[in-house]
């Protein structure tokens, strides 16, 4: 039985997710049934907010950030390429408050899914410049996965002959916050971020909760996941606005 669930997790990744509250019933299921359903839940904002009681993810019991909590659902207003419009707040110590939102994709990035917190308007510019998020990156194909029994097992070799610079691996971040914002070291500033991290699919948050940071709240653990973790960035089109990407995997 196990070996038939490994086999569906990889070929169904979105339909494992988001059938914790279906006691696993997938397993007897025609393979167009699956692909039906697939289809519905890759469709459907609801994979942001269940509970889990998935046996694929140790609990967080131990661990600052509960990212197996029941999130309560937020009203999600589709927006466009995929995104959804979650939550917008005004920077209240800023002499020009000027809106931020909530942008989250469930589905792009692997599985992963993405959150962006920045101005509607910059969001929407970006992406009107060019900006494409809405389909993952090229693989450049720049590694090999061999045998290599000397080792124990299997290694990564290049494919290719590589020179400086060469991209050996691309990815997407799965978050992306403005940064250099005096509202993140506020109260507010760091239960927004959290927020935004609770708009993600459960195992990105289960991966997120793994990484190195401090604090004695989710609001202060998140907020130092992002500051001690995140590589400097800017939305394609826009030279002023800084932002802070978090990136699950190294490239």
């Amino acid at each position: 039985m196990w070996k038939h669930l490994l086999a569906l997790a990889s070929i169904y990744p979105h339909i494992l997710l988001a059938s914790y509250d279906s006691n696993l019933h997938l397993l007897g299921l025609s393979i167009a049934q699956t692909g039906q359903r697939s289809d519905e839940w890759a469709n459907s904002t609801d994979l942001i907010c269940k509970p889990s009681e998935s046996p694929f993810f140790s609990s967080s019991q131990n661990l600052v950030y509960k990212y197996d909590k029941f999130i309560p659902p937020t009203t999600l207003i589709p927006f466009r390429d995929g995104f959804y419009k979650s939550t917008c707040f005004a920077n209240p110590i800023d002499n020009k408050p000027e809106e931020y939102c909530i942008f989250i994709n469930p589905t792009i990035n692997g599985g992963q899914g993405m959150v962006v917190v920045t101005p509607t308007e910059l969001f929407e510019d970006s992406l009107n410049d060019g900006l494409k998020l809405s389909d993952d990156p090229p693989n450049p194909e720049s590694l090999k996965v061999v045998p290599m029994p000397e080792k124990g097992g299997m290694g990564a070799l290049a494919a290719r002959n590589l020179r400086r610079g060469d991209p050996v691996q691309r990815t997407r971040p799965v978050a992306l916050v403005a940064a250099a914002q005096p509202i993140w070291s506020t109260r507010l500033g760091r239960s927004i971020r959290r927020q935004a991290i609770d708009h993600l699919p459960l195992h990105t948050r289960a991966a997120i909760a793994s990484l190195h940071g401090q604090g004695q709240t989710e609001d202060e653990f998140i907020s130092s996941v992002i500051e001690a973790n995140m590589f400097a960035t800017k939305l394609f089109g826009d030279e002023a606005t800084h932002f802070g990407a978090l990136v699950l995997q190294g490239s």
